[in-house]
């Protein structure tokens, strides 16, 4: 016999309890998958079905997948492994931090004030999002970054970064001492007490410690302002602050020898 003439007696997609779920998944359009993640509250939720079904490759099974792992709560830029930072795709691997569109104003500003030949290092760099502007924006700059995870370094490295596996700027007095002309990062400044305040997906999914900046939220940005000797004199230390105690930071960057320049920058004497 044949083996079409027996099809029909052969168990198929569309067949046994994986029929009707096979069948939504081929059904769906780019207006179905919207509507779900409108439903679940998600904000952006056109733009995340357009990166869903481009990412899917038309495959409708995978789709779905998809679409259940964001339903999830799992970081759209892990199930399509990939976001958009400053008008540059960049590849993000599951398990490291996904740049914020809040952060854009912060990698900007860090280029402005980079020469156009001038040495730049961003700590914390998880995927290498401002890393990765720096050397777009500034392509004659010598740009470093450092994180302490050894899958965000990897990370890092595909998207073009010079990434080295480092706690903060450990390491690099010997070569860059006096030399750096923008220090620049978003280092964690969440206070430890204030994790669980965190979006739920967050604590669910992204690794607190790329939020837990200490008791008071600034014990990695005290230990970053105490490196100052790495920048030249005139350099810029480029920083992002949201939460409350910005008072102190900002006392600290001064007692560190900084000086106010910005809200998002500090320099040094």
């Amino acid at each position: 016999m044949r083996p079409e003439a027996n099809r029909s007696s052969q168990p198929g997609p569309d067949d046994g309890p994986f029929a009707a779920w096979s069948v939504a998944a081929r059904s769906m359009t780019a207006r179905s998958v919207a509507a779900r993640l409108a439903a679940a509250g998600f904000v952006a939720a056109e733009r995340e079905a357009d990166e869903l079904l481009a990412a899917s490759a038309g495959g409708p099974d995978r789709l779905a997948s998809m679409l259940a792992r964001r339903l999830h709560g799992e970081p759209l830029a892990w199930i399509v492994g990939a976001t958009t930072f400053c008008g540059l795709r960049l590849e993000v691997h599951t398990g490291v931090y996904v740049p914020r569109p809040q952060s854009e104003a912060l990698a900007e500003a860090a280029a402005a004030h980079l020469p156009a030949c001038g040495v730049a290092v961003d700590v914390c760099t998880g995927c290498g999002a401002l890393a990765a502007v720096l050397r777009v924006r500034r392509p004659r700059a010598t740009v470093v970054a450092t994180d302490r995870s050894v899958e965000a370094v990897a990370n890092a490295r595909a998207n073009g970064v010079d990434a080295r596996q480092a706690d903060l700027l450990s390491g690099l007095s010997g070569e860059l001492a006096g030399r750096v002309d923008v220090l620049v990062g978003v280092v964690p400044y969440v206070p430890t007490g204030m994790l669980g305040l965190l979006h739920r997906d967050a604590l669910a999914f992204e690794p607190l410690d790329a939020y837990d900046g200490g008791p008071d939220g600034t014990g990695l940005l005290r230990r970053v302002h105490d490196a100052r000797a790495l920048l030249r004199p005139g350099g810029w230390w480029c920083w992002r602050w949201v939460w409350g105690p910005t008072r102190c930071a900002v006392d600290q960057a001064k007692a560190a020898g900084l000086r106010r320049r910005s809200a998002a920058a500090r320099r040094r004497r």
